[in-house]
């Protein structure tokens, strides 16, 4: 029998158009939470509640140190996986657009298409290894919310929540 500590965590990463997960480096912790609501089918003159499953949803967060790579001997300073996982998740997630702002106030174009500024669908899975076992969830889903923050004598960390998009395909708990 083996039993998991935090350190046996690991988090993988991965664009949907890739189906390859990179092991995201620097991460401090992750937490999944699945819930499902019940749809309540009890009517008149019935004592106790009667219910049927209903929807169900996935979700979860993660702490993820802010790591860069310093810029490659020509000069490149590219974003990747594994160990600049803050950066990729943020190139992912904020879109920036250069037409926004006209340098008027207020502005008076608000620029490009809004479909190219759309958070990217990523893949996820969660797991721990140990014990020459290797246990994981694996789904796809959207960053729901992202923060960073730099505090005196912390390293600066991300706290990125997500949640699913459908069900897991992979569970090997």
């Amino acid at each position: 029998m083996t039993f998991f500590t935090g350190d046996s965590g690991r988090l993988w990463l991965a664009d949907t158009d890739s189906q390859s997960f990179e092991k995201c480096a620097n991460v401090q912790s992750w937490g999944i939470n699945w819930s499902q609501t019940m749809i309540q089918r009890d009517a008149l003159g019935y004592t106790d509640r009667v219910i049927t499953p209903g929807i169900r949803q996935l979700s979860g967060t993660a702490r993820i140190l802010y790591y860069r790579d310093p810029p490659n001997n020509n000069g490149g300073d590219g974003i990747s996986l594994p160990n600049e996982g803050v950066s990729w998740l943020m190139q992912k997630i904020i879109k920036v657009d250069s037409d926004a702002y006209d340098g008027t106030f207020p502005p008076t174009d608000a620029g490009g298409d809004p479909r190219e500024r759309q958070s990217a669908r990523l893949g996820f899975k969660l797991g721990l290894t140990g014990g020459g076992t290797n246990r994981f969830l694996s789904f796809y889903g959207y960053i729901n919310s992202f923060t960073m923050n730099c505090n005196v004598g912390e390293v600066v960390a991300a706290d990125v929540s997500f949640e699913a998009d459908g069900a897991p395909f992979k569970n090997t708990f």
